[in-house]
């Protein structure tokens, strides 16, 4: 007796071609989403390293600002810190590892595109008559909108001054200096207040 071998019919196999399309559609959808996730996190991860060490380094140098007085550049002359809204310059160590010794700092903002400024830090030597630039300024953050600093300190009747978006008294340091920004992307800049360590105006002593 023979048996009839019955092959899939024209829908049956339509019905299959259907379903492993459905399958695969909805793994790659799976896996474009698990790569758009993981991009996600890794954009936010580096984002927030380096809104942190941005925040490490600024608190770091701004508590080692000494009172030196600035005399012998050309561009600076007469001043022991300079605080402005967007800028600020002041002297304290390079850290060890760098084996800077004492130098000046400066932060401001510098246009990166249309839309954004980086936070940026320059270097010159101390008392340099040259003004010579000391290795090449550091890009702290990206994509920054806004700066805006300000500083208390004692002001001419040594008493506590409000926060000031200009340090009127160049020759002595301010107590305290807060930088506030707007940093685009999913990490927030939380406003950093540093109180400054060695805040005697030059000639003083500490009691």
């Amino acid at each position: 007796m023979k048996h009839l071998l019955r092959g899939f019919t024209l829908l049956e196999v339509l019905i299959a071609l259907s379903l492993t399309g459905l399958l695969v559609a909805f793994l790659g959808s799976s896996l474009v989403g698990t790569r758009t996730t993981l991009n996600m996190s890794e954009n936010l991860s580096a984002r927030l390293d380096e809104v942190r060490t941005a925040q490490v380094f600024l608190r770091q140098a701004l508590q080692q600002s000494l009172p030196l007085p600035v005399t012998d550049t050309h561009r600076y002359t007469g001043w022991t810190f300079k605080g402005q809204a967007q800028q600020l310059s002041f002297v304290a160590a390079m850290p060890l590892g760098l084996n800077g010794g004492v130098k000046i700092h400066t932060l401001a903002l510098t246009r990166a595109s249309s839309q954004f400024s980086d936070l940026q830090i320059s270097f010159h030597a101390y008392n340099d008559p040259d003004d010579r630039p000391w290795g090449e300024p550091q890009r702290l953050l990206r994509e920054v909108s806004n700066l805006k600093i300000s500083y208390r300190g004692k002001d001419e009747h040594q008493q506590e001054s409000k926060w000031l978006m200009v340090w009127p008294w160049p020759h002595r340091l301010p107590h305290y200096v807060r930088i506030d920004l707007d940093a685009h992307g999913p990490v927030r800049w939380h406003p950093l207040i540093v109180a400054l360590r060695n805040n005697l105006e030059v000639g003083e002593v500490a009691p």
